[in-house]
């Protein structure tokens, strides 16, 4: 049930928005299945989703004295917002100020996510928990589509 609850908070966080019409949108094809479900998104949004989710894992990391932990994930939090941020520019011809204020909103909305996902995991970051299924979605998102 947990699992299922945190399931509904990521398609809700992503579905809140509506792709632009230059926006360049994921195709995930044989390789991609475990996120397949986010086929059709725009490319930024999710990037944007996973510096949120990683977000909360270096959070996590840092409040558990995890000081590699904390820094590995705020690296891949960090990598994500740069890669959503750079498709906005392409898809959008934003400047970086506005991309960042379009993207916040689902960098805030990963990081309830990711946060979600650690209490239904509690704290643990592998096997089949939640934290660690989100942890693998945002590891398999690629750089571009």
């Amino acid at each position: 049930m947990i699992r299922k609850s945190v399931g509904l908070a990521l398609c809700a966080a992503l579905t809140a928005g509506t792709a632009g019409a230059g926006d360049t949108l994921f195709n995930p094809g044989k390789k991609h299945a475990i996120i397949d479900y986010w086929a059709g998104k725009p490319m930024w949004q999710l990037h944007a989703h996973c510096a949120g989710v990683f977000g909360a894992f270096s959070n996590h990391a840092a409040s558990t004295g995890d000081a590699a932990g904390a820094a590995s994930a705020k690296s891949a939090g960090v990598r994500h917002l740069d890669l959503a941020l750079r498709q906005l520019k392409r898809d959008r011809e934003l400047e970086r100020k506005n991309a960042l204020q379009v993207a916040e909103p689902y960098v805030a909305g990963g990081r309830t996510v990711g946060e979600a996902a650690i209490g239904a995991s509690a704290g643990e970051m592998r096997g089949t928990s939640a934290a660690n299924f989100r942890r693998s979605e945002c590891l398999e998102l690629p750089d571009h589509a």
